[in-house]
C-alpha cells in the first residue's frame, strides 16, 4: 500500500463480482485510502486510538490480510477472490470507524 502522507491514491477498478462482472467498482478502496490518510496526517494509529484499540486494529487487519491472500493462493475462482477482497476492505473501514482522529 502507498504511504498516504506522500503518495496519491492509485486508482483501482475491478469488475463487480456481485453484478456478474458487468459493472465496475473500487470496493471502497478510495474511501479506505482517505481514512488512512486522515489518520496519517494526525500522527498515525498511536496518536488517534487508545493502545487497546490500536492493537485490536493491527490484529484484525493482519488476520483479514491472511484470509484475503489465502483466497488468492488457494486457487479460488475470481468471484470468491473479489468478494473476499471486498469483505476485507469493508471490515477495515468498519474497524477504523468514521470518527475524526
Amino acid at each position: 500500500a502507498s504511504d498516504p502522507l506522500v503518495a496519491s491514491y492509485k486508482r483501482f477498478v475491478f469488475k463487480n463480482a456481485e453484478e456478474g462482472g458487468g459493472g465496475m467498482t473500487n470496493y471502497g478502496t478510495l474511501e479506505l485510502w482517505h481514512r488512512w490518510r486522515e489518520i496519517a496526517l494526525q500522527g498515525g494509529l498511536k496518536r488517534c486510538y487508545s493502545r487497546d484499540d490500536k492493537d485490536k486494529i493491527k490484529k484484525v487487519m493482519q488476520e483479514a490480510e491472511v484470509q484475503a491472500f489465502s483466497a488468492i493462493t488457494s486457487g479460488s475462482d475470481i468471484h470468491q477472490i473479489d468478494l473476499s477482497f471486498k469483505s476485507a476492505v469493508e471490515q477495515e473501514l468498519a474497524l477504523l470507524g468514521t470518527k475524526k482522529p
